[in-house]
């Protein structure tokens, strides 16, 4: 509840809370560049699509810089676990941390 709701959906159980438009826009943008980096990592979006992570990155650390932290954070072990098991789409999420980090 603390990544889909923040605070206050942890607290209260709201996912979307009305009471606070800033944290529900920035939950929508952060589950949309979510979504859109597991898609980049997972190689169903081209390579070509990076215009898209960098844009919905943007949006989403515009709307909260603080959930910009958290996204990093997320790819930064997402690459770690991709390098230490020696899978196939570890540098497809490093390239998804450096574009989301650097938005």
């Amino acid at each position: 509840l603390v990544t889909t709701g923040g605070f206050v959906g942890a607290a209260y159980g709201i996912v979307l809370n009305i009471d606070s438009p800033s944290q529900a826009l920035s939950t929508v943008w952060i589950l949309a560049t979510a979504y859109a980096s597991l898609e980049y990592i997972e190689g169903r979006l081209g390579r070509r699509s990076w215009p898209l992570l960098v844009l919905l990155a943007g949006t989403a650390m515009g709307s909260k810089l603080s959930s910009g932290a958290v996204m990093v954070a997320a790819l930064a072990i997402a690459v770690a676990v991709g390098a230490i098991l020696r899978t196939t789409w570890w540098r497809r999420a490093v390239v998804a941390a450096a574009l989301v980090g650097g938005a």
